[in-house]
């Protein structure tokens, strides 16, 4: 049995970039985010695979994360899983208890 550690939410952010390598800028929607990651939704994810290390633009700041995972949608875009590997700033301040 698969259990999260946190709950999804819907996102405001609207679209991300994500790079991987330096050359290779991907624009994303934002489906869901967690403290943990995001659920993505990509026209191109052919040269993603479970996980490749990528820097993702969130609100401004470059964040690193894993791709988790990779699945076509019905609408021919593909939802890619998205873990931080490096959390955001404000969400580092819950855990340094």
């Amino acid at each position: 049995m698969n259990v999260r550690q946190w709950l999804r939410f819907p996102s405001e952010i609207g679209t991300v970039t994500v790079r991987q390598e330096e050359t290779r800028r991907l624009m994303a929607d934002v489906l869901d985010e967690s403290f943990a990651g995001m659920g993505l939704a990509m026209a191109e994810a052919g040269h993603l695979e479970a996980n490749d290390r990528v820097r993702v633009s969130y609100r401004g700041l470059p964040m690193d994360a894993r791709v988790r995972h990779i699945s076509p949608m019905a609408n021919g875009y593909y939802r890619v899983g998205m873990e931080w590997v490096t959390r955001p700033p404000r969400l580092r301040l819950y855990r340094e208890e």
